[in-house]
């Protein structure tokens, strides 16, 4: 298709010069797929030795191999501290649209990994920043150092969010925006009112600057923001996975006796494997791979089904025993999920269509979604007996409004 507009990711790293090197990476211009034709590529390196280097330099023509075509390029950076470096290499392969292997193998846009990238990041850092208030006031006094382990990790996590935050208005999707999976209605007011329970300090700032982020067109990102982005990503796949550490560190001695917290030995076991999927959908982003592309979303509705069960089994076990209603109401939800898992993973292994299933996983997530919300109102407004806090409450309902998104988009 001679004149589909298309891009080529690239990375790669600087010559060796004054006792250092740098490393590069983006997405090239959008250009016609026509004979001999060039992109641009312009950004910055990494930040190395105390400073960066820009760079711009047009690719070669177009080099055929089978199915697509890829770019070689050459060049040199712009001086700083005194030195520029040279640098080389070629682009990733742009499969033509003809071929059977093109959009499942097709590279993300500049567009789009900003985009994806700072979405994942604004939901994610603020369930790990909550998981980590979740650990740190579990611990008994005996175990003081874990809980500073744990504030230390909020700490960090809030300010990845609070990054995130500061780049993303304008730039994610309005589908995101006004999703709920953010910040809901009822997060500030959890936070004020489980600060006030735990003495945990919340930044409730970082919530009001997210809560106010609208949704806008994603076309002319530059590079200098999508350096921005690859950094922050960086930031989280270090912190995410020192995190995942202490929370199998902890669930292994929870369950070797070693240990006591009032958290469950599921609950460590269930904020351990979204740690995991973070860091797996941080991973797929920094190779410029899509996180929510039809081969992935089947397992990401196995994954939220389970996690919806495990919610409910939570509600059900921090009720107060005279809520019986509100007990029972959960432990149907819980077998109603573990059940929609197991049809999930039935249409996977025998390659069934998941039409069905996902409308019923939608129609439960909605209903559930409800449940949660009087829950959280009721956690906040004293009504109901329990022993949780609001922010637990908003946490499972943000998660909540997030399956839903993903479950619409496997409906288009």
């Amino acid at each position: 298709m001679p004149m589909d507009l298309h891009s080529h990711n690239y990375r790669g790293a600087t010559s060796f010069n004054d006792g250092h090197t740098h490393n590069y990476s983006g997405t090239t211009s959008a250009d016609p797929d026509e004979p001999r034709h060039t992109h641009e590529m312009a950004g910055y390196t990494t930040t190395d030795a105390g400073h960066t280097h820009y760079y711009a330099v047009t690719t070669g023509p177009g080099i055929e191999v089978q199915g697509g075509h890829y770019h070689y390029y050459e060049g040199v950076t712009q001086y700083a501290s005194g030195h520029m470096h040279s640098f080389e290499g070629s682009t990733s392969v742009y499969q033509n649209q003809m071929s059977p292997t093109w959009e499942e193998n097709r590279k993300l846009t500049r567009e789009e990994y900003i985009r994806l990238s700072l979405e994942l990041n604004l939901f994610f850092a603020r369930i790990a920043k909550e998981h980590s208030i979740f650990l740190e006031s579990g611990f008994t006094a005996k175990d003081v150092r874990l809980a500073e382990e744990a504030e230390n990790f909020k700490i960090q996590f809030e300010v990845l969010l609070a990054e995130a935050t500061s780049l993303a208005n304008g730039v994610i999707s309005p589908e995101v925006a006004a999703s709920g999976e953010l910040v809901t209605p009822f997060t500030l007011n959890a936070e004020r009112v489980s600060q006030y329970f735990t003495g945990i300090k919340i930044n409730s700032n970082i919530t009001r600057a997210e809560g106010g982020l609208v949704g806008g067109p994603t076309s002319m990102l530059g590079p200098v923001l999508e350096q921005r982005v690859f950094v922050l990503n960086q930031k989280a796949i270090r912190l995410t996975t020192a995190l995942a550490q202490f929370k199998s560190r902890i669930l292994n001695s929870v369950l070797a006796c070693k240990l006591f917290t009032v958290n469950y030995p599921l609950l460590l076991d269930h904020i351990l494997r979204e740690a995991k999927l973070y860091l797996r959908m941080l991973e797929k982003l920094q190779n410029r791979e899509a996180i929510l592309a039809a081969k992935d979303l089947p397992d990401q509705e196995i994954f939220w089904n389970r996690i919806m069960a495990e919610h409910s089994k939570f509600i059900r076990g921090l009720l107060d025993p005279t809520e019986v209603e509100l007990i029972n109401t959960a432990n149907d939800f819980g077998n109603e999920f573990d059940e929609l898992t197991m049809n999930a993973i039935a249409a996977q292994d025998q390659a069934m269509s998941f039409a069905g299933v996902t409308a019923e996983s939608l129609k439960a997530t909605q209903d559930l979604k409800e449940f949660k919300t009087a829950g959280t109102k009721g956690l906040m407004d004293c009504s109901i007996k329990a022993i949780a806090y609001p922010l637990l409450g908003d946490h499972v309902l943000r998660e909540a409004n997030h399956f839903i998104r993903i479950l619409k988009i496997m409906e288009v």
